[in-house]
């Protein structure tokens, strides 16, 4: 019975062993993966041939850039789900969830960050995916802006775009001010009266109850994602920023 015992803490073990195995390979498989579709769909020689032209320091100007661009996302994304000392972590992360968004057509790459982030950090899917969303929201922002200013530097505004990028620019603000009225809808809905309870006191809230609580409770969550107060807002807007001014400085070095 005992040597039928130890047979089978072993084969669990060596299950373990190869989930882990396959778990740490999978992101080098993937990079495989897409170098070997490039060269099917592309072929490398091709797309190298520009670079051929460009001088080493030009090309280690360059790296270094996208390398900074990538680290300032992954500041973001650490900053925002206070992933404080996981910044490598994060880093491996943000490469693996760009590498799916290349991969997958449609952005359908997108819907690989909760899993990661589940995966790596234990985060809440739905608290992932809202600040997902929170952190796309103000790219667009930041994009809008950049195609207000070029349209405005060519003199080319037209009405319609105009108010396109104008709404991008005011959603993150927007989105902001509706956080504070979803967060007072919540508290209502979950039986929680802010001024009954302190924020900071240890106190159970009321387990929500009914449909109202469950969409209360996912909404909860889902608040939990984005921007914790105006302090947390303002580092993220100011890191997107500097992320997409980076990768123009980027891409303006390599075209110029």
């Amino acid at each position: 019975m005992g040597h039928y015992s130890r047979m089978g803490m072993s084969r669990g073990v060596s299950h373990g062993l190869m989930n882990d195995l396959f778990r740490a390979s999978l992101p080098y498989l993937l990079v495989i993966l897409l170098a070997a579709i490039i060269e099917w769909a592309f072929g490398w020689a091709r797309l190298l041939a520009p670079w051929a032209e460009v001088s080493l320091g030009g090309l280690l100007v360059a790296v270094a850039l996208m390398f900074a661009s990538y680290v300032l996302r992954a500041w973001r994304v650490a900053d925002h789900f206070c992933l404080r000392g996981r910044f490598g972590a994060v880093l491996s992360l943000n490469l693996q969830h760009n590498l799916w968004n290349n991969l997958l057509p449609m952005r359908a790459g997108e819907l690989s960050f909760p899993i990661l982030m589940r995966q790596r950090f234990g985060t809440d899917p739905a608290n992932a995916l809202a600040g997902l969303f929170w952190i796309r929201l103000v790219d667009a922002q930041v994009l809008a802006a950049l195609a207000l200013g070029s349209l405005l530097w060519l003199a080319k505004v037209e009405a319609l775009a105009l108010g396109l990028v104008v709404l991008a620019l005011v959603a993150p603000f927007v989105f902001w001010l509706v956080r504070g009225w979803l967060a007072r809808w919540v508290d209502e809905a979950s039986g929680f009266n802010a001024g009954e309870l302190p924020a900071a006191s240890p106190s159970p809230r009321p387990s929500p109850s009914g449909r109202g609580g469950k969409v209360a409770a996912v909404l909860r969550k889902v608040l939990a994602g984005l921007p914790r107060d105006a302090a947390h807002f303002a580092r993220g807007v100011l890191l997107t920023w500097a992320n997409w001014l980076v990768k123009l400085a980027a891409l303006a070095w390599v075209l110029r």
